[in-house]
C-alpha cells in the first residue's frame, strides 16, 4: 500500500480507514500513531487498534489509563514499564 505523505498525517482519512481494519494504522504517520484523541476515540470502537499505536503513546501513563477506562484489557498494550507500575500498586 503506497500512501502519498500528505495522506499519513490525515487523522480524518485513517479513522475512515481503521473502521474496516484496525491495522491500516500501521501505515499513518507518528502523528497520527501518537495521537492520544485519535486513538482514546477509535479505542472506544476497537481496542484492538493499539496494536499500531506508536511506542511513545503506549508509554504515556496518562494515556494508558484513559483508555483502560474504556476497556480494562488495554493494558495489555501498554509498555512494561507502566504494565509494571500498575501491577504494583
Amino acid at each position: 500500500m503506497d500512501i502519498s505523505e500528505r495522506l499519513k498525517s490525515d487523522k480524518d482519512f485513517f479513522a475512515i480507514l481503521v473502521k474496516d481494519n484496525p491495522y491500516y494504522l500501521k501505515f499513518a504517520n507518528e502523528s497520527v500513531r501518537g495521537n492520544k484523541e485519535f486513538l482514546l476515540e477509535e479505542a472506544k470502537k476497537d481496542i484492538s487498534i493499539l496494536n499500531y499505536a506508536s511506542w511513545n503513546i503506549l508509554d504515556n501513563t496518562d494515556f494508558i489509563l484513559e483508555v483502560i477506562k474504556i476497556n480494562p484489557d488495554a493494558i495489555k498494550f501498554a509498555s512494561k514499564r507502566i504494565r509494571e507500575t500498575i501491577t504494583n500498586i
